[in-house]
């Protein structure tokens, strides 16, 4: 019930962690009980540290959840919903996400250097300066996706994903790994960019 939800969120305090775990157990509780409560709590208190770093968040329902500027590093993230959320600067880090619907989200300057993202769609999402820096990322939907300054780096690596109608306007793309990649007529490239040269398809 709502109200057992927040009852134990005020015995424990939402900024208190059980040292026994690497995140805030109360903030955990309360994201997966309830997103409207959620993103009530965090317009009230848009200081607080949000500490989800190592949490399995598994088919957790997070539509629209706020998740701005949190740590999530290490994280699991497996069928998760978080279309529409917000998660503009977030600390992705590590985190392993598999079948994540993450469409018409915010990722601004979100890092998920060195995580690892499996069938996994952030079409029309925006990226704007997301760190995919030694990320692995297989069989994901980048569609419509503005992924302007987007990092990739030599440890990056690309299989089978689909840049169709994104925007990768001066993202850094000097090196990294690909395989199968696909682009289509509206994909925007850095300039100076040859997808052809990189083994991308076109669609």
């Amino acid at each position: 019930m709502r109200v057992g939800v927040l009852a134990v969120l005020a015995i424990t305090g939402l900024g208190v962690c059980d040292r026994s775990l690497a995140y805030s157990p109360a903030q955990y509780t309360m994201l997966k009980a309830n997103v409207s409560d959620w993103n009530s709590w965090r317009a009230k208190n848009p200081r607080e540290t949000i500490d989800l770093s190592g949490a399995n968040l598994t088919g957790a329902g997070l539509v629209g959840a706020n998740l701005s500027g949190a740590n999530l590093s290490g994280a699991t993230l497996s069928k998760v919903n978080l279309s529409g959320a917000s998660l503009d600067g977030a600390n992705l880090a590590g985190a392993n996400l598999d079948r994540v619907d993450f469409t018409k989200a915010s990722l601004i300057k979100a890092s998920f250097a060195d995580g690892v993202l499996s069938r996994s769609s952030f079409s029309m999402a925006k990226m704007s300066g997301v760190d995919l820096s030694g990320a692995k990322v297989t069989s994901t939907d980048f569609c419509g996706a503005a992924m302007v300054n987007a990092k990739f780096d030599g440890d990056t690596r690309l299989a089978q994903v689909d840049f169709s109608s994104a925007d990768l306007s001066r993202a850094a793309m000097h090196s990294f790994q690909n395989t199968d990649c696909i682009y289509d007529a509206k994909t925007r490239f850095p300039d100076g960019f040859n997808p052809a040269k990189c083994n991308f398809r076109k669609r």
